[in-house]
């Protein structure tokens, strides 16, 4: 609760993006020393530079067309959501030029032009977000077709997995690693759906295959009616 009264619910991320084939888009000793004072928040409180809080902004919205968000109990694949193009709009009407090159600089590094070139045009169509024509031309001539965009718009459940699986850290078991997604621990199921305490642990896991293939087919349905 702030000093005048109003209450904040704060949504805390131990990574930027979930996802170990996308864990190098971000290095977090450069995001960290790069960010800049929030003071609007109060004493201390810090947020990425400009220039990795839009290209972030704008991978989130993508990583939305494969992972589901929640609105109270509404599950959505999408990632044409207002609240995040107001961010992107936000944070685009405050890049000066030195931070608008940036951006394109971070983006073609990498590999998600095509990715905040989209979100860019989107938001621009919704808000009138005013973005640089020289911008959205050089991240158009950036070659596509990259790791990150082809995880993020094309890529299967079983291709995300192998790409996952790819881009483990040395010395990560990748048998561990499967069986954290097809046979979590007793402890997480029950954590996972508390409703179910008094079930056996064969019906929690074929409950939990069953809700998994249900969230598959709405993933696909959803993708093709933005497509």
């Amino acid at each position: 609760e702030d000093a005048e009264g109003g209450r904040h619910c704060i949504d805390i991320h131990w990574n930027l993006l979930s996802s170990w084939a996308l864990s190098s888009l971000f290095d977090t000793d450069s995001v960290m020393n790069e960010a800049v004072d929030l003071s609007i928040l109060g004493p201390g409180a810090r947020m990425p530079a400009l220039s990795t809080a839009l290209l972030h902004a704008c991978i989130h919205r993508a990583v939305h067309f494969r992972v589901a968000y929640f609105v109270g109990s509404e599950e959505t694949y999408a990632g044409d959501r207002l609240i995040w193009f107001v961010d992107i709009d936000l944070l685009s009407r405050r890049l000066s030029p030195e931070q608008w090159r940036a951006f394109v600089t971070q983006a073609a590094t990498t590999g998600t032009a095509e990715l905040a070139r989209d979100a860019l045009l989107r938001c621009q169509m919704l808000l009138s977000t005013p973005i640089p024509d020289e911008i959205l031309k050089e991240l158009g001539a950036i070659r596509g077709g990259t790791l990150a965009e082809r995880y993020l718009l094309q890529a299967s459940f079983g291709e995300r997995i192998w790409a996952n699986m790819r881009s483990l850290p040395k010395g990560r078991s990748r048998i561990a690693f499967l069986r954290e997604i097809f046979l979590p621990p007793e402890n997480i199921l029950r954590k996972a759906y508390p409703e179910r305490a008094g079930q056996a642990l064969a019906r929690l896991h074929l409950h939990r295959y069953r809700e998994r293939v249900r969230r598959l087919l709405k993933e696909r349905a959803q993708r093709r009616m933005s497509s």
